[in-house]
C-alpha cells in the first residue's frame, strides 16, 4: 500500500466512524494498525491514533490512543510531512495532542498527568503566524 492509500484508507474509517458505525471502525483501525505500511510511517500512524483515540468508549483506551498519536508524531520528519502536504508543519500538531492528553488525564482524574501536559503546552501557546492579510 502507498502511502497516500494508507492515508485514504484512515479518511474512509475516520468517516466511517462519524457516520455511525464507531465499533466497525474502531475494529477496522485496529486491524490496520497492525499494517507493516502503517508501522513504517509516523504520519500514517500518528494520525490513525489520534483518530482512533476518538471512538474508544473506554477513557483509558483513549488515553492510551492518544499517548500512541503523540509518539508517532515526535518521529515525523519535515521531509514526510511535506510529502503529504506541502502547507503543513508538525509543529501545528502538538497542541491538539497534548489537549487529547490533557482532557483524558482530566477525565481520569489524574491531576498530576493533565499538570504535566499543561506544563508542556506553556511554551507552545504563542499565536499562529498570520497571512499577509493579517487573517
Amino acid at each position: 500500500m502507498r502511502a497516500v492509500d494508507v492515508m485514504a484508507r484512515i479518511d474512509e474509517l475516520v468517516e466511517l466512524g462519524r457516520t455511525g458505525d464507531a465499533e466497525e471502525a474502531r475494529s477496522r483501525l485496529v486491524e490496520l494498525w497492525g499494517d507493516a505500511e502503517i508501522q513504517s510511517d509516523p504520519l500514517a500512524r500518528c494520525t490513525l491514533a489520534h483518530h482512533a483515540a476518538d471512538l474508544q468508549p473506554e477513557i483509558v483506551d483513549e488515553l492510551a490512543w492518544d499517548l500512541r498519536a503523540l509518539e508517532a508524531a515526535d518521529e515525523i520528519t519535515a521531509e514526510r510531512i511535506g510529502a503529504h502536504h506541502a502547507s503543513l508543519d508538525v509543529a501545528a500538531f502538538y497542541p491538539s495532542l497534548h489537549l487529547n492528553l490533557g482532557e483524558d488525564y482530566r477525565r481520569l482524574r489524574d491531576a498530576a498527568g493533565a499538570l504535566t501536559t499543561s506544563n508542556v503546552l506553556a511554551p507552545v501557546s504563542t499565536p499562529f503566524p498570520t497571512t499577509a492579510t493579517g487573517a
